[in-house]
């Protein structure tokens, strides 16, 4: 549409300039869509990069605990075999070897007329005493295969604090550094969204202004020559 010099003022110049924005909507529309795609994109396979590291993390929690758990198990049956022994001989000791040996004992005092004095009571006293240290020998034992036990529980325990901890760990750290660089792709969208509007409005201005000048040298040749 042809112009004349009294048609020029700021409203019109802004008005071409909003024209020519508007114009200029479809291409930039565009690249702020591939913008956003591309920031989309980049988010999408860092959720999926984050999940596949907690997946495989968690799997390999469970496997270290699950091998773990059997490896103490395996343990406990060597111990509790142990165990087992050790108590069927204090019971062997308390119910038979240790009856039966008072019995010899006495036995051998009767036989050779000690009855009543203090061989047969000392005799009696120093095998009552070895007896006991024997069967505090045994008890010591069996002790030690119950705390044995209890270790391999404890440091069963220890190893499953010690994994959930590393994954709680992992999974915080994980988290953290997903959230940064989302919010960091967050940004550069914004930093590019505001560059493509500036860019645009610098061409719609540069676009009307080239307009403007035509009509301009148009209407002045159209004064001079016309």
């Amino acid at each position: 549409m042809a112009v004349s010099f009294s048609d020029i003022s700021s409203s019109w110049i802004i008005g071409q300039e909003d024209e020519a924005y508007k114009e200029l909507s479809p291409y930039y529309d565009r690249l702020l869509s591939w913008a956003k795609g591309d920031v989309e994109k980049a988010k999408k396979r860092m959720q999926e990069d984050y999940d596949r590291g907690l997946r495989i993390r968690t799997e390999d929690v469970a496997t270290a605990i699950q091998r773990a758990t059997e490896d103490t198990g395996i343990a406990h049956e060597g111990v509790n075999e142990k165990l087992q022994l050790a108590n069927d001989t204090l019971k062997n000791l308390d119910n038979i070897q240790f009856p039966f040996a008072r019995k010899v004992l006495l036995a051998a005092f009767n036989n050779r007329g000690i009855f009543n004095s203090g061989i047969k009571e000392e005799g009696v006293v120093k095998q009552q005493s070895e007896q006991g240290l024997q069967r505090e020998a045994q008890t010591n034992e069996i002790s030690g295969y119950n705390r044995q036990n209890k270790v391999l529980d404890i440091a069963l325990e220890r190893t499953k604090t010690d994994e959930n901890l590393g994954l709680n760990r992992w999974t915080e750290e994980a988290g953290i550094q997903k959230s940064r660089q989302g919010e960091d792709l967050d940004t550069q969208l914004e930093r590019k969204t505001w560059e493509l509007e500036q860019q645009r409005r610098t061409e719609a201005a540069q676009l009307s202004a080239s307009r403007l000048n035509r009509q301009v040298a148009q209407k002045t040749l159209d004064r001079l020559y016309g």
